[in-house]
């Protein structure tokens, strides 16, 4: 028989109640799969409390789309009203960007690999920034590359400023 509480409101557990239902609990059996597939349930529910005036984007919802022959970008953020945007750029070995010009400063983080801006050899943990203005040769990678670039939103050639 099960000791009853003496919460008349029904807002919480006396502690011989509680000792009285851990007693008459068995452990669950659970495969190693299910308690690793268990525990990251929990852990993603605890963390998941995102702080005040936060955001977080969750790369791994966006997708990949080709931009040019082995260049793959993934658009993180884009803000019209700002006229920015943050991407990432996979190269694929032999990847490469056509040069272009820029209307604002873009900021070009390279996380994995290198790309040549030119001839000009950008390594994994530099910040390349064209200024406003400039007009850089193309970005190329020969052996593959991660990177991500803050810059101005991307207008095809000949578009006018609301595209």
């Amino acid at each position: 028989m099960c000791p009853r509480t003496d919460d008349v409101n029904g807002d919480g557990l006396d502690e011989k109640l509680v000792g009285a239902i851990a007693e008459g609990l068995k452990p669950a059996e659970l495969s190693d799969q299910q308690r690793a597939s268990m525990r990251a349930r929990i852990l993603e529910r605890t963390h998941d409390g995102q702080p005040p005036d936060t955001e977080t984007v969750r790369g791994e919802k966006i997708p990949w789309r080709e931009a040019w022959p082995k260049v793959w970008v993934k658009v993180l953020k884009q803000d019209a009203a700002a006229d920015m945007q943050i991407i990432l750029v996979r190269f694929e070995p032999g990847g490469r960007v056509p040069g272009h010009p820029h209307r604002r400063d873009e900021e070009c983080l390279v996380l994995e690999g290198e790309v040549r801006v030119g001839d000009h050899r950008v390594r994994a943990g530099d910040l390349h920034i064209a200024r406003a203005g400039a007009r850089h040769g193309d970005l190329v990678s020969e052996g593959g590359a991660l990177v991500m670039i803050r810059s101005e939103l991307y207008r095809p050639p000949g578009a006018g400023p609301g595209v």
